[in-house]
């Protein structure tokens, strides 16, 4: 079976080696990444546990739409191959479009023609705006479609753990490309800058293997499709490295405690607050593997000097504490004083963020 992944632009290298950690075969596209799955199980274990996903569905077709009357006819002779009858008929649903690029439709008015076309294949079937059984999942960039039913209803890359706001608020999936990217052979990991959480939270359920929305189950869609027992009864292992998450504001590591605590891993980091100065006390020479966090970037209340002297004093504690990588993402391009081994962009929505790895020698 084939499945099909939307994760972050920028991501996909990221999220193809997460689908073969699962036991998928991944083969990345433009901001989408499809898989080959034994059977839908296979492919709804995907939807429970991937910290990349943005979202999952299990794969009907593609088609081209060059605008919505080509798409909406290619989509109906690509849907007539394809045995949607075994998901929908009898059930209710309802039709999402997702579009990247520039189009001479909106993606309701998509939506509404492609849930026409459904009806008149699942003639027994009804439209329900919520409370649905299944979602017919649309997914267009520029003028290629894919369709397909979305196994878990809901936005993939929203945790229920962010509930506390912190003045620096990093969005799941790249708090986790960044965690992929700063902890290779990592034993002890750090974020100076931790603001609500994200990136240690994320930290902690990688290392673990938590399912990432195992507090979510009664929200997955595949559970009206399969039986979801055996998956749901997914159990996390042993942490494989230890995590520290600071930052100078109590009320930024108020917040991150308090998420970690609804996303069930509080247990497994040790917060600290403390000031950018005071790293070389707290932690031994070389004691570290790994820094993995959010730099500031300057803003109307943070000042480019203050911003420029926050770095300079990140970047010489580092040099002390450290003896690994350190995996740093930002509003604009670094230029660290430290080698870079791995630069890109990634994309948060519509805006466009860096991920900057660099090497900290012995």
């Amino acid at each position: 079976m084939t499945g099909l992944v939307i994760t972050p632009k920028g991501m996909e290298d990221i999220c193809c080696k997460e689908l073969m950690e699962l036991g998928a075969s991944p083969a990345p596209t433009d901001s989408a990444v499809t898989f080959e799955a034994k059977d839908l199980a296979a492919e709804c274990i995907v939807a429970y546990r991937a910290q990349s996903a943005l979202r999952v569905m299990h794969f009907l077709c593609r088609f081209q739409a060059p605008s919505l009357d080509e798409g909406i006819e290619s989509l109906s002779q690509e849907l007539k191959k394809c045995d949607v009858s075994s998901f929908f008929l009898g059930k209710s649903f309802k039709v999402e479009t997702l579009r990247e690029g520039e189009h001479d439709f909106t993606s309701p008015e998509f939506s509404a023609k492609a849930g026409e076309l459904l009806l008149s294949q699942c003639r027994t079937s009804k439209v329900k705006m919520e409370g649905y059984e299944c979602l017919l999942l649309v997914y267009i960039n520029g003028p290629v479609g894919y369709c397909g039913i979305d196994l878990a209803g809901f936005d993939l890359g929203k945790r229920d753990y962010r509930l506390f706001r912190a003045s620096t608020a990093v969005k799941a999936p790249l708090a986790y490309a960044a965690v992929r990217l700063g902890t290779e052979d990592c034993k002890k990991l750090l974020d100076p800058f931790c603001g609500a959480g994200s990136i240690a939270i994320e930290a902690a359920i990688h290392s673990t293997g938590q399912a990432v929305h195992a507090y979510e189950k009664s929200k997955f869609l595949f559970s009206h499709m399969i039986d979801a027992k055996k998956i749901f009864s997914h159990k996390p292992s042993k942490q494989k490295f230890s995590i520290v998450a600071s930052d100078a504001a109590m009320v930024n590591l108020s917040a991150a405690k308090k998420n970690a605590k609804i996303a069930g891993v509080e247990k497994l980091i040790k917060f600290s607050r403390m000031d950018l100065e005071w790293l070389d006390i707290k932690f031994g020479k070389k004691e570290l593997d790994a820094i993995v966090t959010c730099l500031p970037t300057a803003s109307r209340l943070l000042g480019e000097a203050v911003v420029a002297k926050i770095h300079r004093e990140f970047f010489h504690q580092a040099e002390y504490i450290l003896n690994g990588t350190i995996t740093a993402l930002s509003a604009r391009p670094l230029t660290p004083p430290l080698p870079v081994v791995h630069a890109r962009t990634v994309l948060s929505g519509k805006q466009e963020l860096y991920l900057t790895v660099m090497k900290v020698e012995k």
